[in-house]
């Protein structure tokens, strides 16, 4: 050591060191945050991946139900146990011309068909 004087080379290696210190320790940090952020970026995205999953396998529950539910030959059943319904026989079914025949036309109910007198 020469006394406590100091080269200015000296000098700015040891502002170099120290400039070299503060950017390695702001670079740990940076990535120490950023490491921290990916890993709350994945549990938040497998936490989201469990939820789909789960809705995908309600809607999978859901979609046999309603397939259940619309299935025709139970609702044939349902339909001549609660409703009395049957299928329609051929006996029940009338032509246009019938129509008339069975279901007159009330007379108030019948349309003008007089031709209207225009006004000079």
């Amino acid at each position: 050591m020469r006394g406590g004087y100091q080269t200015q080379a000296d000098v700015a290696r040891r502002i170099a060191g120290f400039i070299l210190l503060l950017i390695g320790v702001s670079l740990m940090i940076g990535l120490y945050y950023v490491k921290t952020r990916a890993q709350t970026a994945r549990q938040s995205a497998d936490r989201l991946h469990y939820e789909i999953a789960l809705e995908e396998a309600a809607i999978g529950v859901l979609r046999a139900e309603i397939a259940h539910l619309e299935d025709p030959a139970r609702l044939q059943l349902l339909a001549e146990d609660h409703l009395g319904l049957a299928p329609t026989q051929t006996n029940q079914m009338i032509t246009i011309d019938d129509i008339s025949a069975r279901f007159p036309i009330r007379e108030d109910l019948q349309p003008d068909v007089t031709p209207k007198k225009s006004a000079p």
